[in-house]
């Protein structure tokens, strides 16, 4: 099963879950490190330079009023054709129910990042509206549209590791062969007892050399 349509499985059951019960939050499937960079067009490390914020002409989801697109400048390329310096531009809010896409102002972080389709805008029901709302903000002919892959998921913050700024990626527990950097017990002293054991920490160049030994899976 290809992870399109794994993560459209998940729609699925949230859409179901969701119908069932408001009071219920469905969660996207955690995606390994691989598995986001197979699907990613492009990885880069980027500053957050603003973000514009329209609103819908209808209600999406059942929650989705506004959409956001964000604006960062390319600091580094780990995967994709772009250039450091260039700008690219991403979906910066919730596009289903279980899609924690975000981004923050003057914020410096790793991104997964998926160009944006516009034949999405024939998918069936919810996601065919929420699409067709987007291009109807974003327009058709302007220039390339992201989102960030593993409903957020691909968007990794920095945190300190004994003073050296690091990647956090939060991920499935059997994503690495060889676990990088940050043991469970290294976890555990940074986040306490119930630190949740699939948090790792990569260095820039660890997470490049990661990237580049998948390379083989994106052909």
């Amino acid at each position: 099963m290809s992870i399109r349509r794994f993560t459209g499985s998940c729609c699925l059951l949230a859409a179901l879950v969701l119908s069932a019960d408001h009071n219920l939050h469905a969660k996207a499937i955690w995606h390994s490190l691989k598995e986001l960079a197979q699907q990613a067009d492009v990885i880069v490390k980027a500053k957050v330079e603003s973000i514009e914020t329209s609103e819908t002409s209808e209600e999406l989801w059942g929650f989705i009023t506004h959409i956001k697109i964000a604006t960062a400048n390319v600091e580094r390329v780990f995967k994709g054709n772009v250039k450091q310096k260039e700008k690219v531009r991403f979906i910066a809010s919730p596009t289903w129910t279980c899609d924690n896409s975000t981004a923050i102002e003057g914020e410096t972080v790793v991104l997964f990042l998926e160009q944006v389709k516009r034949e999405r805008k024939k998918e069936d029901g919810d996601f065919g509206r929420f699409w067709k709302a987007l291009f109807s903000i974003w327009g058709e002919d302007r220039e390339i549209l992201y989102q960030i892959v593993g409903s957020g998921q691909g968007r990794m913050e920095y945190g300190l590791v004994e003073g050296k700024p690091m990647i956090r990626l939060q991920t499935r527990p059997d994503s690495y062969e060889d676990p990088p950097v940050v043991t469970v017990k290294e976890s555990q002293e940074l986040y306490g007892k119930q630190a949740p054991i699939d948090v790792m920490y990569l260095d820039e160049n660890e997470l490049a050399r990661s990237v580049g030994s998948f390379r083989k899976f994106f052909l």
